[in-house]
C-alpha cells in the first residue's frame, strides 16, 4: 500500500474503460443491488489505523498499520462469539527489534498466526493460536534483505512472503514446525526465493489448488506452478499485464481469476484461464470500476465459489456473483463501512454470508449479514427469451410466491436509434399469455408460465431488456431479450420462423423466405394443427399486433418477402398513429 492513497478524497479523474477484444470494461452505475447487508455488529477501540483483517472463526484478528499512524506494531484480537456484541479479548504487541514494524497482513493456518512485518527487522512473525485465550510469541523469519514483506499467505505448511521492494516472492518450509518446540533464533533460510516476478514489486499472493496468483504491481498478475513445491522451484504458467496489480484471488475450479488495480479510479478484472496443457493463456471477461470521486480505488478480494467480496475503500463492500459460464459481474450486495476517513481495507467471508468480518481503517471491526432480508431475488427464466420472434417478446418468470412486475427498455434499434429508453411495463397477460406494454407497474404473484409480450413498441431487429421489479422496491439486473435481427438485404424484416423438420418450426435464421410465407399460410389455414406456429410467432400486422393470424398477415409476409420497405412507425410512447412518421 502506498502511502499517497490516504490522500484521495476530491479526485475527480473517471475510472479507465479498458477495451480487450470485444470485452469493455463497465463504470459501475450508482444502482441498488437486490439486497443491502445488514450491519450485525461493530467494534472499535483503538485510535490508530487499522489494516487488514483474517479471523479463525472464534476471534476476530485486526492488525495495525503503523506507517499511518506512528503506533507500535500489534494485532488487535476482537472475540466474535456473540457476533452482535465483539469485544476485544486482548492486544499482541510484536516484541523487539519489531515494534517499528508495520504489521499490515495476518494469515492463519494450522493453529498458528502469520504476520507480514514491513519495515522491521524481521520478514514475518509466528503467533500460537492453539490456545483461545492466549496469543503467544513462537518465533520470527529473518531473510536477509527481506524486510518488505507487505503481505504473507500460508498453504499446506509452507509460508509464502511477498516483498513490496523488489519482484521477489520467498518461500519458508514450515511442515516440520513444532509450536511447542519452537526455534531460539530467527528462521533466516529459505526453501524457495522466487525472482523477477514481475519487474517492480510483489503486492500480494494468493495460493490455491496448487497454483501461485502473484499481484505483482505494474507487471500486472503472474501465475506459478506451485503443486510440487516441496520438491521443485515454482514454475510461471501464465501471466497478463496490468496497471498497479494490488490484489488476487481465483474461483475454487481455477476457472476464473479476479485481479484488484489500486489506483484513482482503480477496479476488479475478471479473467478466464484457458488451460493449454502446461501453460495458461488469460482472457479478460468484464471489469467494473468506480469513478474515483466516488471512491479511489479497490482494495483486496476474496472468492467463494462463485461469490466476489471486495473491500472498496469508500464504497466499503461490494459483493459481485460471477457467471460461471461466461465470467460477467452482477452486483449483489454492498455496505458502506465509513463514508470518510480510510475506508474498508479487508474482507473475510468465510464465516458466512450472514457473518462477513470487515476492517475499516478508521473504523475498526464490522460484522455485516448479506443474506436476503427480502424474498430470493426475482430473475427471468432462461427461455424462451433466447428464441426472438417478429413482434413479440416471450419469456417465463420464475418468481413463484413473489409479487412483482417487468419493465420494459429498448436498448439497440437500428430502424429507430432516437428512441431508446424506457418503454414501459408488462400489463396483464389474457388467458393465452398475451401482454400489452401499459404505463403503470403491473404487481401479480400469479404470472403464467410463458408470457408474450406485444404492442406498437415492440419491432422487428431490436433489443429490449427486461427486469424484475418486486412490490418491495428491489430491482434484478436485466436480462436481454431481442426480435428477430436483421435479415439480408433487400428483405429488411417479417423473418419469422426458419424451417419445419416435421415436428416444429426452428427460429429465424436470418432470411425471409418462401418458409415464412408458408408458415403463416398454415397458421391462418388452420390455427390448430400440428404444423401451425404460435400467434406470437406469424402476427405481424398491424402497427399493434391484434393476436390474430389473418390473411393481411400473410400478404404482409409476401411484401416483405417481395422487398418491401420497413412498415413500422416509432416505438416511442405514445407509439405513433402515423407509421411513416419516424421518431423526432
Amino acid at each position: 500500500m502506498q502511502e499517497s492513497r490516504l490522500s484521495r478524497h476530491g479526485m475527480i479523474a473517471l475510472a479507465c474503460v479498458v477495451v480487450m477484444q470485444l470485452i469493455v470494461g463497465r463504470v459501475a452505475e450508482a444502482v441498488d443491488p437486490p439486497f443491502h447487508a445488514a450491519e450485525v455488529g461493530h467494534w472499535d477501540g483503538y485510535s490508530g489505523v487499522y489494516s487488514d483483517i483474517w479471523s479463525d472463526g472464534r476471534f476476530a484478528y485486526l492488525p495495525n498499520w503503523r506507517l499511518g499512524d506512528g503506533q507500535n506494531a500489534r494485532v488487535h484480537v476482537v472475540d466474535i462469539a456473540d457476533p452482535t456484541n465483539p469485544n476485544l479479548a486482548r492486544t499482541f504487541f510484536l516484541p523487539s527489534p519489531n515494534v517499528s514494524a508495520s504489521a499490515q497482513d495476518v494469515k492463519i493456518g494450522d493453529g498458528l498466526m502469520f504476520i507480514g512485518l514491513e519495515g522491521g527487522s524481521d520478514s514475518a512473525a509466528i503467533l500460537d493460536l492453539r490456545n483461545p485465550h492466549t496469543t503467544s510469541f513462537l518465533a520470527t523469519i529473518r531473510i536477509g534483505g527481506f524486510t518488505g514483506i507487505h503481505n504473507v499467505f500460508y498453504d499446506s505448511g509452507f509460508l509464502y512472503l511477498a516483498d513490496s521492494s523488489s519482484p521477489r516472492v520467498g518461500i519458508v518450509d514450515l511442515t516440520a514446525f513444532d509450536p511447542d518446540n519452537p526455534p531460539a533464533s530467527p528462521i533466516t533460510s529459505v526453501k524457495w526465493m522466487m525472482s523477477n516476478v514481475g519487474s517492480s514489486f510483489v503486492h500480494d499472493i494468493t495460493v490455491k489448488n496448487g497454483r501461485l496468483y502473484a499481484a505483482a504491481w505494474d507487471s500486472g498478475l503472474r501465475i506459478y506452478d506451485v503443486s510440487d513445491v516441496a520438491n521443485s522451484i515454482p514454475t510461471l504458467i501464465g501471466s497478463v499485464g496490468g496497471n498497479n496489480t494490488h490484489s488476487v484471488w481465483p474461483t475454487d475450479d481455477g476457472k476464473f481469476v479476479v485481479t484488484g488495480e489500486e489506483r484513482g479510479g482503480g477496479g476488479i478484472k475478471v479473467y478466464e484461464m484457458i488451460d493449454n496443457g502446461g501453460s495458461l493463456t488469460l482472457a479478460l471477461r468484464d471489469s467494473i470500476a468506480y469513478p474515483s470521486f466516488q471512491a479511489y480505488s479497490v482494495h483486496n478480494q476474496v472468492i467463494i465459489g462463485y461469490r466476489l467480496y471486495n473491500s472498496w475503500y469508500e464504497k466499503g463492500l461490494q459483493v459481485f456473483d460471477i457467471d460461471p459460464v461466461d465470467g460477467t459481474l452482477t452486483l449483489y450486495a454492498t455496505f458502506d463501512t465509513s463514508d470518510f476517513g480510510l475506508g474498508n481495507w479487508g474482507v473475510y467471508p468465510f464465516l458466512g454470508d450472514d457473518k462477513i468480518l470487515l476492517s475499516d481503517g478508521t473504523d475498526g471491526l464490522y460484522i455485516v449479514d448479506i443474506t436476503a432480508t427480502v424474498a430470493d431475488p426475482p430473475w427471468l427464466a432462461t427461455a424462451p427469451y433466447d428464441q426472438p420472434k417478429n413482434r413479440y417478446l416471450s419469456f417465463s418468470p420464475s418468481n413463484p410466491g413473489l409479487t412483482v412486475a417487468y419493465r420494459v427498455d429498448l436498448t439497440a434499434s437500428n430502424q429507430f436509434p432516437d428512441a431508446l429508453g424506457m418503454l414501459g411495463w408488462v400489463g396483464e397477460p389474457d388467458a393465452a399469455g398475451l401482454a400489452p406494454i401499459v404505463a403503470d407497474p403491473f404487481f401479480s404473484s400469479d404470472w403464467p408460465a410463458t408470457v408474450h409480450i406485444n404492442g406498437c413498441e415492440v419491432v422487428p431487429v431490436a433489443i429490449y431488456e427486461l427486469r424484475t421489479l418486486t412490490d418491495t422496491g428491489v430491482e434484478t439486473s436485466p436480462l436481454t431479450v431481442a426480435t428477430v435481427g436483421e435479415p439480408f438485404a433487400p428483405r429488411k424484416w417479417a423473418d419469422c420462423v426458419g424451417t419445419f423438420d416435421g415436428v416444429v418450426w426452428s427460429s429465424p435464421q436470418g432470411i425471409v423466405n418462401f418458409e415464412d410465407v408458408t408458415a403463416a399460410l398454415l397458421t391462418f389455414s388452420d390455427a390448430d394443427a400440428f404444423n401451425a406456429t404460435h400467434v406470437s410467432i406469424t402476427d405481424v400486422e398491424p402497427q399493434t399486433p391484434n393476436h390474430l393470424v389473418n390473411i393481411n398477415d400473410v400478404f404482409t409476409i409476401i411484401l416483405a418477402f417481395k422487398g418491401d420497405s420497413y412498415p413500422f412507425g416509432c416505438p416511442d410512447d405514445p407509439c405513433r398513429d402515423n407509421v411513416a412518421n419516424p421518431c423526432p
